[in-house]
């Protein structure tokens, strides 16, 4: 009898020793989870997944310097020179972008010899235009300027694009055109070409000039008296394909043979023009000057 209440007793002790055992890992198991969030510190930090991947070298974001390049690289100004040709009494023009929502905005200086015609006038570039040809805010436009020289000579007129409130910088962009105006005269001296020929009096010598029938010009000429045309303008293929046949639309050469009557220099002088444009201006012209021994 007494055995048996020893072992009951014993087994009820186990009992106990066991539940408080778990006990204790229940709690010590609380307690370590409740360390991972951080509860301690009054923080909850996410636990980390398994099976993250960790990268074996860390990513680095190099921070760029806005300074770094320095003022005088941002305040720098860019100029761009450009050349053109005009002529004594005749306008011209100068187109220019401008971004207007940018605040810059161009403004030149000219010499007196070139006059200002029109006030500027503002054409939207296609891509500032949409299908209801609304202008586009912020996209930039065309600025037109008409000039006229009023004499021959070589001029500027230098443009700047600034804001007009920033006194003391320099302009983004200077842009100076050097213009070489010619009278008209000399303009149209432009597509004149100057030959010397050497003849015997007495002789026959040839000239040869192409020609392109395709376009409606031909050669026309004007001789003095003591150089006597021989011949009718013969015309030889310039230009053949393979069967030896004239190819449409090619040029060809056209010669004139002429005599010098005696011994002196006499002028020849042929023109490329199409004959039903009467007044227009020769698409070229060729001064020979013969010298008759």
């Amino acid at each position: 009898m007494t055995n048996h209440m020893s072992e009951h007793h014993q087994t009820k002790t186990n009992t106990k020793t066991k539940s408080r055992r778990s006990g204790l890992k229940v709690i010590a198991l609380t307690i370590g989870c409740l360390s991972l969030l951080g509860v301690g510190s009054g923080m909850i930090y996410a636990a980390p997944q398994l099976n993250t991947y960790t990268p074996q070298q860390p990513i680095t974001i190099q921070a760029i310097d806005a300074s770094s390049e320095g003022d005088s690289a941002v305040n720098e100004s860019k100029v761009v020179n450009k050349t053109m040709a005009a002529i004594t009494g005749h306008t011209f023009t100068i187109k220019l972008q401008e971004n207007a929502s940018t605040g810059y905005s161009w403004s030149y200086k000219a010499d007196p010899q070139l006059k200002f015609i029109k006030e500027v006038e503002v054409s939207p570039i296609p891509a500032s235009v949409d299908q209801s040809n609304a202008p586009i805010v912020g996209v930039p436009n065309d600025k037109i300027w008409t000039f006229k020289a009023t004499e021959s000579g070589t001029y500027k007129v230098t443009f700047q694009y600034t804001r007009p409130w920033e006194k003391d910088t320099n302009p983004v962009e200077t842009v100076v055109y050097t213009i070489k105006v010619s009278d008209k005269k000399a303009a149209d001296q432009s597509n004149v070409i100057n030959k010397k020929i050497e003849a015997v009096a007495g002789q026959t010598f040839n000239i040869k000039l192409e020609q392109n029938d395709s376009t409606g010009y031909a050669w026309s000429y004007k001789a003095d008296e003591q150089l006597k045309f021989v011949k009718e303008a013969e015309q030889d293929t310039a230009s053949k394909s393979k069967d030896s046949d004239p190819i449409v639309g090619a040029p060809t050469n056209k010669t004139w043979t002429f005599q010098a009557s005696k011994p002196g220099t006499y002028k020849l002088t042929f023109k490329y023009e199409r004959a039903w444009e009467q007044g227009a201006k020769p698409a070229k012209t060729v001064v020979y000057t013969v010298h008759v021994k």
